[in-house]
């Protein structure tokens, strides 16, 4: 048990230092007919962050 905790603090010091683990979390395309909206999260910490970019 001590092992797993002590590499999950590892893994949250690695996203305190901007290293994040990025996944895609989904999209939309409410804004205009040529942006799309793109989703992502942190599998490590959770953190979501968004993205919108021409399609």
């Amino acid at each position: 048990m001590k092992l797993i905790n002590h590499i999950n603090m590892k893994l949250i010091i690695l996203c305190r230092l901007g290293i994040h683990k990025w996944k895609k979390a989904g999209g939309i395309s409410s804004f205009s007919s040529n942006v799309k909206e793109k989703h992502y999260v942190c599998t490590r910490c959770g953190k979501r962050q968004n993205k919108i970019v021409p399609k």
